[in-house]
């Protein structure tokens, strides 16, 4: 917590927008893409957008393109000493051999398969980066 009121102090980012990057220990994940499968947005943020993440995300690939929203107004903050289990992720058995919900979860994708990576963020991140411009304007004058 002590970080994200650092982080909030800045008057660069004082705004309360934030989206935190969390670790976790999936093994299908691909770490150097930046997202996290557990991330903490701040309250602020939810309120401006109006969600948590994209409705549209019935299963996979909403943390990787809320990921992109946040990353498009540089409002990500790096929490990873903030370690999750991700239990239905974290060995090659449980990623292979999925749980009921797990298999009903991955249908649900399969379905109607949306790619996080080109999914248009663009509608979002220029709500957030006017508010934060807003923001700005009214430290200054």
């Amino acid at each position: 917590m002590h970080k994200i009121e650092k982080y909030n102090t800045d008057i660069c980012n004082s705004d309360g927008i934030y989206y935190c990057k969390t670790l976790c220990n999936s093994v299908d994940r691909d770490a150097t893409a930046g997202y996290c499968s557990f991330p903490i947005i701040s309250k602020k943020a939810t309120d401006i957008l109006g969600f948590f993440m994209y409705e549209a995300f019935k299963s996979l690939g909403g943390d990787s393109s809320i990921y992109r929203l946040y990353s498009s107004v540089r409002r990500v903050l790096d929490l990873t000493e903030i370690k999750i289990d991700h239990v239905s992720h974290n060995t090659l058995s449980a990623v292979c051999s999925p749980d009921k919900i797990a298999s009903e979860y991955r249908l649900k994708y399969f379905s109607n398969p949306i790619n996080p990576m080109t999914f248009d963020v663009s509608k979002e991140v220029k709500i957030l980066k006017n508010y934060i411009d807003e923001n700005t304007r009214n430290l200054f004058f």
